[in-house]
């Protein structure tokens, strides 16, 4: 199936070469895949026993030989606070060598006038629209360690329900059973010490104790939702186990990228999940971030006195949740340290 476009049309499965050239004819019987020929005469392996169902606007492009049982999802978009999910997911794609498997096409989820294309320039100089993306990548190492299925995508505007099942329908296909979705928050809580990380997940019995364990507690939020808990329904349905993963960073550095949350979100999936991930470089690049923030801060004593009295509060809390009591934030405060560390960036 390597090169091969997979598409729900109203007949059924179809796919293609994407390049115009050889089609495979399709046969849906039953609610299970039959093997097909190409109509130019090639033999095209469909993989039998899969889920049938009208999935418009998702692009299969290939599935893995063996059962992927873990899935890291994040999203660009409102949950995505100092970039601090989408990097995260860029990292793991950089450093495990992931393979492109599906994508789902944008034109059903987004309003383009919330959330815009971009207008980009490749190498030749050629002018091209860079529309949002959802693609899914998969990791699969040899058989004896585990591999992960990724999604990367931007929060859709539209149709949250029908995104939801396009992205379960592909975490079944793949074999998963355990999906994590990143998610990122402002909070009153200092640069200088670790990020507290919250969680909500689809199954207080069979979860709970595996997220204590992991370090990281039970959110008690109620308002506002984001794209995570459509999702988290839609695997509770689909008998997926669902974990939403919450890191909490300092509001006074909302303005610039976090590696720092970053790290700290990677390092509790790998707990969760028993996977070890190599994380060195984010390592380092979180401390290079907690040595900068204090530098330049240092000589700015109404922020040093603000942050100090971040630390204080933390430390007072003898646990990694963020302080109940809400420490006053003065506008100006948050404003000069913004505008501080932009002139920094700018200067470097």
């Amino acid at each position: 199936m390597v090169g091969w476009v997979w598409e729900w049309r109203a007949e059924g499965w179809v796919g293609h070469d994407g390049m115009g050239g050889g089609v495979c004819g399709y046969d849906v019987r039953g609610g299970r895949y039959e093997a097909c020929g190409a109509f130019d005469g090639s033999g095209i392996l469909v993989r039998r026993g899969a889920r049938a169902s009208a999935m418009d606007g998702l692009k299969i492009y290939d599935i893995p030989d063996r059962p992927i049982s873990n899935m890291v999802v994040a999203f660009a978009g409102w949950a995505d606070a100092g970039q601090a999910t989408t990097r995260a997911l860029r990292f793991l794609k950089r450093s495990l060598g992931v393979k492109k498997v599906a994508e789902i096409d944008p034109e059903e989820f987004y309003d383009f006038t919330s959330t815009r294309p971009r207008t980009l320039v490749d190498d030749s100089g050629e002018r091209y629209v860079g529309w949002p993306r959802n693609e899914f990548s998969v990791y699969a190492p040899d058989e004896g360690s585990p591999g992960l299925l990724l999604l990367l995508g931007t929060e859709p505007n539209l149709k949250w329900k029908t995104y939801c099942n396009l992205v379960v329908e592909v975490a079944e296909r793949c074999g998963v059973r355990t999906m994590v979705s990143l998610g990122s928050l402002f909070n009153t809580v200092p640069h200088s010490r670790p990020f507290p990380v919250s969680a909500i997940v689809s199954s207080r019995e069979e979860l709970e104790e595996r997220v204590l364990a992991a370090g990281v507690f039970a959110s008690p939020y109620r308002g506002p939702t984001a794209i995570h808990t459509v999702l988290s329904d839609s695997c509770k349905r689909r008998g997926i186990h669902h974990i939403s993963l919450w890191g909490h960073g300092p509001h006074y550095l909302e303005s610039i990228p976090n590696p720092k949350l970053s790290y700290t979100l990677l390092d509790k999936v790998g707990r969760l999940m028993g996977i070890r991930l190599d994380l060195g470089d984010l390592r380092r690049a979180s401390q290079r971030f907690e040595e900068k923030a204090t530098e330049v801060i240092a000589g700015q004593e109404q922020i040093v006195s603000y942050v100090r009295r971040l630390e204080e509060a933390y430390d007072a809390s003898q646990t990694t949740e963020p302080p109940l009591d809400e420490i006053p934030s003065p506008d100006e405060v948050i404003q000069d340290i913004e505008e501080f560390l932009k002139s920094q960036g700018r200067s470097e």
